[in-house]
């Protein structure tokens, strides 16, 4: 949550987010249309033997799921459509960016993170 108070203080416009582990405070705070983003306060948790980073999930799921939830907060967003990601790192002065075409590979649709690395070569 830094990283998107840092974001949010040089201008960056976010989606509505919520961080909780109550669903009731999840389904009132999101549209009762809109699609929702969820992923773990940390990234990378692991779930029925997996690793589990930003995932679509449905409205009822996070009300049939509210028992589980209730022992670890997830972060929830409203999802946003998008043609590709960017990964920006600033490193003293210098501003790197690299434009990922997540949207060709519907593994990699919601995020590009979840593409196993092939090589770097």
């Amino acid at each position: 949550m830094i990283q998107a108070q840092a974001a949010r203080g040089v201008g960056f416009e976010l989606p509505k987010t919520i961080v909780s582990n109550d669903a009731a405070a999840v389904t009132s705070f999101l549209g009762p249309d809109e699609k929702i983003l969820t992923k773990p306060v940390r990234s990378g948790s692991a779930q029925e033997g997996r690793m589990v980073y930003s995932q679509r999930v449905e409205r009822e799921f996070i009300v049939e799921s509210a028992q589980q939830l209730k022992f670890v907060p997830h972060i929830f967003q409203a999802y946003v459509e998008k043609a590709y990601e960017l990964r920006v790192s600033v490193v003293g002065e210098q501003v790197f960016a690299a434009k990922i075409d997540s949207q060709k590979d519907e593994r990699s649709q919601v995020g590009a993170v979840r593409q196993k690395r092939r090589s770097l070569g």
